[in-house]
């Protein structure tokens, strides 16, 4: 699994890392930036799977894909999806393919698309490390903290603002990506005193948000709050239990 994690978190910072706060505008409007996005993952996906590149990743009727083939047809299936999905996403509160269907559900489904298509083209598990279905925790890691501080910013967004809103991040943004980064962390301290920790810090932000010292809405309080504990443990189990 160690090509598939990799890809992961090469999607991971393709989406919602590799992106400024003006680049959805470009790439929506833009062949030239949808190019640029497709190479940013296309270069990404080649340096962290490297070792990995003269492997078949992808068979199907006997066609077999050694893994710069299968790269490259990935990220033009990318490229289909983020077409697909968001095309006119800049202009409209819905956007994409039905313009009755809620942007949050369009990142849903776009995101579970590309998840699934990674799964399927990325070698099978006893190629790369034997049968470990987690084998690099620092990968695994990185790919939690992403999640939390990028992928729920823009799940929680998409859910509250229009589209333009959600992809401009503001101060509130980077406000609510660090509050989740912070329970992420401590889910993945040692010992059990990062149960404490928790506790205060949920009961910290608790108090800021009721006395408006942050202007926190109850969505990112408690669902954010949530997800990055769960994935925080999650992580946890990885690097100390499997």
């Amino acid at each position: 699994m160690i090509v598939f994690w990799r890809m992961l978190l090469v999607l991971l910072l393709t989406d919602f890392v590799f992106q400024p706060k003006n680049f959805y505008i470009w790439k929506a409007r833009s062949w030239v930036g949808q190019m640029a996005h497709l190479a940013i993952f296309f270069t990404l996906a080649v340096l962290l799977t490297r070792d990995y590149l003269h492997l078949v990743w992808f068979n199907w009727f006997g066609l077999n894909l050694t893994g710069i083939p299968t790269i490259l047809f990935f990220s033009l299936l990318h490229l289909c999806m983020d077409k697909l999905f968001y095309s006119s996403c800049i202009s409209n509160e819905y956007c994409g393919i039905k313009k009755d269907i809620p942007v949050m559900y369009k990142f849903l489904w776009h995101e579970l698309f590309v998840l699934m298509a990674i799964f399927v083209m990325s070698p099978h598990i006893e190629i790369t490390q034997g049968h470990n279905m987690f084998p690099e925790w620092w990968v695994i890691a990185l790919v939690g903290l992403i999640f939390v501080s990028q992928a729920v910013n823009m799940l929680i967004a998409t859910y509250e603002t229009k589209w333009f809103q959600s992809v401009t991040f503001t101060d509130y943004n980077y406000i609510t990506a660090l509050q989740r980064v912070v329970f992420y962390g401590l889910c993945l301290l040692p010992g059990y005193s990062w149960i404490l920790f928790i506790i205060v810090w949920f009961w910290l932000c608790y108090y800021f948000s009721k006395t408006k010292v942050l202007d926190i809405s109850k969505v990112n309080l408690y669902l954010g709050s949530a997800l990055s504990v769960v994935t925080g443990l999650l992580v946890r189990a990885v690097i100390y239990y499997l």
